[in-house]
């Protein structure tokens, strides 16, 4: 039984058409804030990668039909009417005439391939698995449109909460520019030491600024991404919830196998090694030969047609004669009159009414090696596509390998950011404290306030690249994540 996830990509391959017309038709929605499924269906829409693989499979298609009507008979009529003048053929007496005539000829006629060693058939079947394949190709198109479109999205809410982070630091630091330079103006305090901390708000805002641009640029390639034009008033939706993932110790290597027998990569190389083979077959059948059934049904017409009737018959003088004595006495003989008229359209029609029907054997005996190269090119063919048919799983299983080493790294790294947040959080209290008491330098205070602001930074950055790492590995093992 197919899964739901294959059940679910083929219902995106047959309606991502109709998706794309109906979003053309009502055209481009003002939409200031995008969910994640809205930038997933508008990418899948707008993806000028799946536009081309869509066009490709119509044309496969296109030559699957036309492989299968090769098969069916072919039927054709000839309808002909001419005015001819001077010397000439009667098409009904095939004799020549020199007078104005007209003529008309139809026909009907049909063949049929009966056997060609397997050749058309193979040929059909070899476009019907390439248009599998094609079909296979988009829904591998639509995974990778989808991963690209969570990764834009997930970019977008790190930046975001980095920038909020960056601007609560801001405030930390302005908050303390402005106690020392009240403490300053009460003589409490060196001009040294608000200095070093105005420096650190410089660093801050600057920070900030960097941030700033980040979210513009990651909303730049969100528009690209989902084709639409690009406003500094776009925004994502924020997610109510970003769980964390909960630890695996390992995938089941069936678990992997299935995902990868059923990956749509892996079985677009598979159907297209399955036509490679039929390629092969219908090469080897066009060195065959060909039994073939013809037919035809014709009559023709002719102005210059006549049938002579038959008059009075009278006796007339011929250049005999009978010698009597030395007297010729000339011969009679007896003569019909013959009256000519011409033969009617339908008269015509009917008699001269033809048909023929025959099998007929073709020999291929030289063809300049043409069928030769084809057999020669089918096998490279088959050759390439055993190639790749191996290279598409062992990648597809380095992906899933890779992606789940890429998880586990990503686990990892958010587990030590999240302890040493802990840590340099308590540090910055402790230095935070005694800098207000005066007892710490500004060193210590900007050393501790990086520290914390730093790793805080990086666990944000951690948070969402674990769980986009997880999301990542599922669409591999085609599970239900987005």
């Amino acid at each position: 039984m197919n899964s739901p996830k294959k059940s679910l990509k083929y219902l995106i391959v047959i309606l991502l058409p109709y998706l794309i017309l109906n979003k053309s038709a009502r055209g481009q929605q003002d939409i200031s804030e995008y969910t994640l499924p809205q930038c997933i269906e508008m990418a899948l829409s707008n993806s000028v990668l799946i536009k081309q693989k869509q066009w490709q499979a119509e044309i496969e298609k296109a030559n699957w039909s036309q492989s299968k009507g090769s098969m069916l008979p072919a039927l054709s009529g000839d309808i002909f009417h001419g005015l001819k003048q001077g010397r000439s053929i009667d098409p009904y007496t095939n004799s020549y005439v020199n007078k104005e005539l007209t003529s008309a000829y139809y026909s009907l006629g049909t063949n049929a391939t009966l056997w060609n060693g397997g050749s058309m058939s193979n040929a059909a079947s070899q476009n019907k698995l390439t248009y599998e394949a094609s079909q296979m190709d988009i829904a591998q198109m639509i995974d990778n449109v989808t991963i690209n479109a969570i990764i834009a999205y997930y970019q977008i809410l790190n930046i975001e909460e980095l920038l909020s982070q960056a601007r609560h630091q801001t405030e930390v630091t302005e908050k303390e520019v402005e106690r020392l330079q009240l403490m300053l103006n009460n003589g409490a305090v060196a001009p040294a030491v608000l200095h070093d901390l105005k420096g650190q708000l410089a660093n801050d805002k600057l920070n900030e600024v960097n941030i700033k641009n980040s979210l513009e640029t990651a909303r730049v390639n969100l528009c690209q991404l989902i084709n639409t034009n690009y406003s500094p008033n776009i925004r994502v939706k924020k997610l109510s919830d970003l769980p964390i993932p909960e630890n695996t110790d390992g995938m089941p290597g069936d678990y992997i196998e299935d995902a990868v027998a059923n990956s749509p990569m892996v079985k677009a190389t598979d159907l297209r090694l399955q036509s490679s083979k039929k390629r092969l077959r219908s090469a080897i059948g066009s060195r065959m030969p060909s039994l073939y059934f013809s037919g035809s049904l014709g009559t023709n017409y002719s102005s210059a047609a006549s049938f002579a009737k038959a008059g009075n018959t009278v006796d007339a003088a011929t250049k005999s004669y009978i010698l009597t004595g030395s007297d010729k006495s000339t011969v009679y003989a007896p003569q019909t009159e013959y009256f000519f008229s011409k033969i009617s359209y339908r008269d015509q029609w009917q008699n001269n009414f033809n048909s023929l029907v025959g099998i007929g054997l073709q020999i291929p005996i030289m063809n300049s090696l043409q069928a030769k190269r084809k057999v020669e090119l089918a096998q490279i063919s088959e050759r390439q596509e055993i190639f790749q048919a191996n290279v598409s799983r062992i990648q597809y299983r380095q992906a899933i390998d890779l992606a789940y080493i890429n998880l586990q790294s990503a686990r990892e790294r958010y587990l030590l950011l999240s302890s040493q947040v802990t840590d340099f959080s308590a540090s910055f209290q402790a230095a935070e404290t005694r800098f207000k008491n005066g007892s710490g330098t500004t060193v210590d205070y900007t050393t501790a306030k990086n520290n914390a602001d730093r790793a805080m930074s990086q666990l944000i950055t951690a948070r969402y690249d674990l769980v986009l790492r997880k999301k990542i590995l599922d669409v591999y093992l085609a599970k239900h994540s987005l």
